[in-house]
């Protein structure tokens, strides 16, 4: 039930800041702090307080720990808001999961991006697209597997 739970609500947060991010090229800070304690107490309440469920969250949250890294490196890339929605999915998501998350959604911006570069209308150089509307469409893709799968 709590996994059920989870993925509703993850899902609910994501498809919420792609939709923020579209409209205004930058995410809600207080849904990711709302989200990200909520997700925490859930995972505390579901699985319990131990060591090993720390240890497991933190892992999950290592690609928003890249993605916030990167952030500082290429300031005018890379947003800080991206990292934190990963910290989140982290704190919602296994590792691997997330892992997965991570790729898939850099590889559906890549495959846009090699399509606006193939059929260009205008510039597309100096354009800006958002970049949580395809995590929300990743999360889809991963939840539409598992359920096939």
């Amino acid at each position: 039930m709590w996994g059920a739970v989870r993925v509703v609500l993850l899902g609910l947060f994501l498809a919420w800041q792609a939709i923020e991010d579209y409209k205004t090229h930058s995410v809600r800070m207080d849904g990711i702090q709302i989200f990200g304690l909520l997700g925490v107490g859930i995972r505390l309440i579901s699985e319990g307080i131990a060591l090993d469920i720390l240890t497991s969250i933190v892992a999950s949250c290592v690609p928003g720990l890249v993605l916030l890294f990167l952030s500082k490196l290429f300031t005018e890339n890379i947003g800080d808001g991206d990292g934190y929605i990963f910290l989140v999915s982290g704190i919602y998501l296994d590792g691997l999961k997330n892992g997965v998350l991570f790729y898939l959604s850099f590889l559906l911006a890549g495959l846009l991006g090699l399509a606006l570069y193939m059929f260009p209308k205008g510039s597309v150089k100096k354009k800006v697209y958002p970049f949580v509307p395809f995590i929300f469409s990743a999360f889809l893709c991963v939840e539409l597997w598992e359920v096939i799968v």
